[in-house]
């Protein structure tokens, strides 16, 4: 009798464990949950019980815990393989299709990214931005490569990601000159009480944290305008319609382009900015330069 593993069956059980859930795993692979369920009871006849049930989730056995870990291994090295395959068919361009945090401010995106532009080989780069909920799924189902948040998601150890914290910025406060500066510089933070800011999103990582530092100084914070982008945030900033928040590092360039000024910085505040991967460490040639130009900075 022939008791040689059977490849397709083992990536068919590592999606199931990967994403939880046989329903999940047939949407990636494109077959019906029926046929999957079939395929993996095939395979649980050669190599023993994998799951057990409890309620609607599927939770693995000792012996299934066992066969993943070395799943794990295969298979991120097959994906590695296949991005050397893809990057030498392509001659000299590197591609990498990245998604972006909505809530990460625009300037701090090209940041993030012109690592992998200094790279001497040709790139092509393809940038989505969107919610991290919706960006994960993407990143699950392979349509990005890499994602950058400025916030960890809680479900992200269900989901089989991994999450590097590449760095952290300071929060700084800034308003057109229109808005009295002087008086919000020397009186800062206690000038800011009853004056109009202007917010991402007041479920952004950082405004609850914001929120809670100004009532400490007695500041009583006046939302004006909520937008969900950065870039338009600071468009109304310029034009004098309120104060608002951006990332103390790229303070210079948000005062230059927008011809604003910087109040003052929040020490207590710091931004994080992750990037998450499906494997331990990027794959590709310009993530990986991403990943090394933060990490080794």
């Amino acid at each position: 009798m022939d008791h040689r593993l059977n490849l397709k069956h083992l990536h068919y059980f590592w999606l199931i464990a990967k994403t939880g859930s046989i329903t999940k795993a047939s949407e990636q692979l494109g077959l019906t949950p029926q046929t999957l369920s079939s395929q993996l009871a095939t395979f649980e006849q050669d190599v023993g019980i994998l799951f057990t049930r409890k309620g609607k989730r599927l939770e693995l056995t000792a012996r299934g815990k066992e066969i993943k870990e070395s799943a794990d291994d295969i298979f991120i090295l097959v994906e590695e393989l296949n991005h050397k395959i893809k990057e030498s068919r392509s001659g000299h361009t590197l591609t990498l299709t990245a998604g972006m945090s909505a809530s990460i401010h625009k300037l701090t995106a090209y940041q993030l990214l012109e690592p992998a532009m200094q790279l001497p080989a040709r790139i092509r780069l393809k940038c989505l931005t969107g919610h991290p909920h919706d960006l994960l799924r993407a990143l699950q189902q392979k349509k990005i490569d890499i994602l950058f948040t400025d916030q960890k998601p809680a479900e992200l150890e269900n989901k089989q990601l991994f999450c590097h914290l590449l760095f952290a910025t300071t929060l700084s406060l800034y308003a057109a000159e229109s808005l009295d500066i002087t008086d919000l510089r020397e009186n800062f933070p206690k000038g800011l009480s009853d004056k109009p800011f202007l917010v991402n999103d007041l479920d952004a990582p950082y405004f609850s944290e914001l929120h809670t530092w100004l009532k400490h100084h007695g500041v009583k914070l006046q939302p004006q305008l909520e937008v969900n982008d950065s870039a338009l945030i600071k468009v109304f900033g310029h034009h004098g319609y309120g104060i608002f928040a951006a990332p103390s590092n790229i303070s210079h360039e948000v005062c230059r382009q927008y011809d604003v000024v910087e109040l003052g910085a929040i020490e207590s505040i710091q931004l994080p900015h992750y990037m998450i991967t499906r494997t331990p460490t990027p794959l590709q040639t310009a993530a990986k330069e991403i990943f090394e130009y933060f990490i080794s900075s």
